[in-house]
């Protein structure tokens, strides 16, 4: 850093402080505080849920239909692969109670006992994001949409989605409820709900109302308790590039939300063009706006494009390691105050490779290997780089898009503090206890070194660095040793805010 950039900076900190505080040298021990009462309450059970970093699953193919992951959902004669095609050929073949029936089955045994067990406990999982549609919210939420002569199939859905998510909180799972299809749909694809292969929520008012009003439904669910463990709610999934008016439209369910209930975080999709998404929400996340949390989500495949079917496993992973989510490059060191805040939640990821990543000849140990150095140098670039990622997904045929399977084959891992014995995270906290005022001490005095020799000429407030110092460390102590109270059920592990 040169002396012109330092000076800089200090100006530009001056011309701050200038319209906030007066200018006024620094204390002295007699006049500085001696302790600085924290100005943001400790962190709650909600807090932790929510922020820290997380480490989840997909419920693909449950709550929204996707042929390729539930064939038996599709009765014989069904001509296309999303949820629309599924339930209305099952209706005209078998009659809406037979096809009620069902559907609630399918949604009911998505998780079982056992299933949560293991999320909680051998895959480590923080959350499960649950793709729904405007249906699952029953026929008050299907008016004048494709859904509307079906909607009778879906009285249940949302108790079915609500009781699944207590189940899932009373093990410590939150969950992050994901519109995977909107009216008119966000994008062409059948994932979305139908098969129209259009995205017309986009130039519909009608359509961006009615998806407006689902958001408010769930928020006002999260806001009286009766939706419990939600780490946030996703407006929409994979808006196709371009979206017109889509920024307009998230501010306006952003202020429409705010007013339910202004701290539950809301997930966009950056209708893949990141940086203008990331810039985008910077200027909403900001001190003076009091608004939700937007944070940008986006899945991360390395298998559809013609690009990808080239690529050799090295080439992808060299990919990943260096260029994967590089719009976020520097995000640590962001001025907020000044620029706003961003965060990316990667909302999808797999074990898939293309058949080119592989030699000519291979067979299924080194097969697993490649996958395995793959999933895991994926899982790296996550924690470094993401507020956290989601596996794609619970179930399916092909082991590569199965979670519990690329788990036992040591191909997806979580962050390594989820597996610190409850032993080691007790000493690791009181190591930190003991630490804290030394780092403390020799943080300020390096702080005040660095200003004092590299702008000699500022006036500087030093002693306000200390308590933003301490409750820093006191947000990430709390954070790290939340489990050891016995909240979310949790035996082992710290978490990361």
């Amino acid at each position: 850093m040169t002396s012109n950039t330092l000076k800089q900076i200090y100006q530009k900190a001056k011309e701050t402080l200038s319209g906030q505080v007066s200018n006024r040298p620094e204390p002295d021990s007699s006049t500085a505080p001696s302790q600085h009462p924290r100005t943001v309450s400790p962190p709650t059970a909600t807090d932790v849920l929510r922020y820290r970093f997380q480490h989840g699953v997909n419920l693909g193919s449950v709550f929204v239909l996707e042929r390729w992951l539930s064939p038996q959902m599709f009765a014989e004669g069904s001509t296309g692969n999303s949820e629309l095609d599924a339930v209305s050929r099952s209706i005209h073949l078998h009659g809406l109670g037979h096809t009620r029936a069902k559907w609630e089955a399918h949604w009911s045994s998505a998780l079982s006992a056992r299933d949560i067990e293991y999320l909680a406990n051998e895959a480590h999982c923080t959350a499960v994001r649950i793709p729904i549609g405007n249906f699952t919210l029953g026929s008050a939420f299907t008016d004048r949409s494709s859904f509307s002569d079906v909607a009778d199939v879906y009285e249940n859905a949302w108790s079915i989605v609500s009781a699944l998510c207590a189940r899932l909180y009373a093990r410590g799972i939150g969950n992050l409820i994901d519109f995977h299809g909107l009216p008119g749909g966000a994008n062409g694809q059948e994932h979305g709900g139908t098969s129209s292969r259009r995205a017309a929520l986009w130039e519909n008012e009608v359509y961006r109302e009615l998806a407006k009003r689902c958001m408010l439904f769930v928020a006002s669910k999260v806001k009286s308790g009766e939706l419990e463990g939600c780490i946030g709610i996703q407006l929409c999934n994979e808006a196709e590039w371009g979206a017109k008016g889509m920024y307009e439209w998230y501010a306006d369910v952003m202020k429409a939300v705010q007013e339910v209930d202004p701290s539950i975080p809301l997930y966009v999709s950056d209708a893949w063009d990141l940086d203008c998404a990331l810039d985008s929400t910077s200027k909403i996340n900001t001190p003076e706006s009091h608004s939700n949390p937007l944070i940008v989500t986006r899945p991360s495949y390395f298998v559809f494009t013609a690009a990808d079917q080239t690529k050799t496993q090295s080439a992808l992973i060299a990919r990943i390691t260096t260029s994967e989510l590089s719009a976020l490059d520097g995000s640590n060191a962001r001025n907020v105050t000044d620029h706003g805040a961003y965060q990316l939640c990667v909302g999808e990821y797999s074990c898939a490779l293309p058949s080119s990543a592989f030699p000519t000849s291979i067979d299924d140990t080194a097969e697993t290997a490649f996958r395995r150095e793959f999933g895991l140098t994926q899982c790296a670039r996550w924690r470094e780089k993401a507020s956290g990622a989601f596996f794609w997904t619970w179930r399916a045929q092909s082991s590569e898009w199965d979670f519990e399977k690329m788990v036992k084959a040591g191909c997806v891992s979580p962050p390594d503090g989820f597996l610190v014995e409850r032993e080691g995270v007790e000493k690791r906290v009181e190591r930190a206890r003991r630490r804290e005022e030394g780092l403390r001490r020799a943080t300020v005095e390096a702080h005040k070194l660095f200003w004092d020799k590299n702008v000699p000429e500022g006036k500087w407030d030093h002693w306000r660095f200390e308590p933003g110092f301490t409750q820093g460390y006191a947000d990430a102590l709390a954070f790290y040793a939340f489990r050891l109270s016995g909240a979310f059920g949790a035996r082992i592990g710290g978490d990361r805010i």
